[in-house]
């Protein structure tokens, strides 16, 4: 810790992410910053604990998962944020392969967005694909096509970015009443379930500017 700078606390519920479930089985969770261990979870069932006393920045949570395998999972962690969705049957996130970099002729990358709240609800979908070594993007509502753009390098790398950032922020709870849920899903496999609910993120509004000139 920095001295002089201010900490705060953030409460953690292990949660099967895409099947709404809490999960109560006993996992061992610690909890990594700057490559330092900073908390230690008690090996027994439960529904939540607190991570006291940390500083912003990236958190790895290691733990293992609902298959048994060891997994890494990076959150960037700010004042702001009051509790997190640590999904316990993703996949390992530490060295995860970014899928749009990844994208290869014959791929095609779904990125499905539900929000919802109190007075309002919301679904739509980014369609990514390859054609004639050019990667494509389609923006749908409603079942209907609106738009579709063949992505420059620089907004390859802006796809990439959003990527990343969805990994490193979604899965925080924030007390806002809309919900963001970003399921992606490759060649037709879900790979992998974010939600956000904090009211503070406008990744996924700015993704649709850049690339489909969309509010």
């Amino acid at each position: 810790m920095i001295l002089g700078q201010s900490t705060f606390s953030v409460s953690v519920t292990p949660y099967l992410c895409g099947e709404y479930l809490f999960d109560n089985a006993p996992r061992n969770i610690t909890v990594y910053h700057q490559g330092q261990l900073v908390f230690t979870a008690p090996p027994e069932p439960m529904q939540d604990f607190k991570l006291p006393n940390i500083t912003e920045g990236e958190y790895k949570f290691h733990f293992t998962n609902s298959q048994g395998k060891p997994v890494v999972s990076s959150l960037y962690l700010s004042p702001e944020t009051r509790e997190i969705l640590l999904c316990i049957n993703q996949a390992d996130s530490s060295n995860t392969v970014s899928m749009t970099r990844s994208l290869r002729p014959g791929d095609c990358l779904f990125i499905e967005y539900v929000t919802s709240g109190c007075f309002h609800y919301e679904e739509n979908w980014l369609k990514f694909y390859y054609r004639k070594n050019r990667l494509y993007g389609e923006f749908w509502v409603e079942g209907k096509k609106i738009r579709t753009r063949s992505l420059s390098a620089s907004q390859r790398a802006y796809l990439a970015a959003f990527e990343q950032e969805l990994r490193l922020r979604a899965n925080i709870w924030g007390g806002c009443t809309t919900s963001d849920t970003y399921t992606l899903i490759l060649n037709g496999t879900t790979n992998r379930v974010f939600m956000d609910d904090s009211c503070l993120w406008s990744g996924y509004s700015e993704l649709k500017k850049k690339i489909f000139k969309k509010k």
